[in-house]
């Protein structure tokens, strides 16, 4: 029943104008390692719904910018697209927690920080 509503754009080059116009990032996943997309998501600012396996409640956060539903429950996912799509205050709260989320973890600047500590870490813990 999605036939004219829902379009599947194959291979994109232009991500960053498709999140730039996005509402909400809804991410299906059954299984990831770093969930990138998430990440991109979370720096467009957007409120997110995903499924709830561990490497995205580990990039998204504790509930604060996503939804989480069970890998492949359709009617958990709809409740959660229907409630982030009928309450435009949770969709701005959690919009701004995905910016300050993606600030505080994700930055290249916090990335290199992050991995020179961990390689003195790792240097001078012998």
């Amino acid at each position: 029943g999605l036939n004219g509503q829902v379009k599947l754009l194959g291979h994109r080059t232009d991500v960053e104008q498709l999140l730039a116009a996005a509402d909400v990032f809804v991410f299906p996943s059954r299984f990831e390692g770093l969930p990138g997309a998430l990440i991109e998501a979370a720096a467009a600012g957007l409120p997110i719904i995903a499924s709830d396996i561990p490497n995205n409640r580990e990039v998204a956060g504790e509930n604060k910018n996503a939804l989480f539903f069970p890998v492949n429950d359709h009617q958990v996912l709809s409740a959660c697209i229907e409630k982030m799509a009928t309450d435009p205050d949770l969709r701005s709260k959690f919009a701004k927690e995905s910016l300050r989320i993606f600030n505080e973890r994700f930055t290249l600047e916090k990335v290199h920080e992050d991995m020179r500590e961990m390689m003195e870490q790792l240097t001078f813990s012998n």
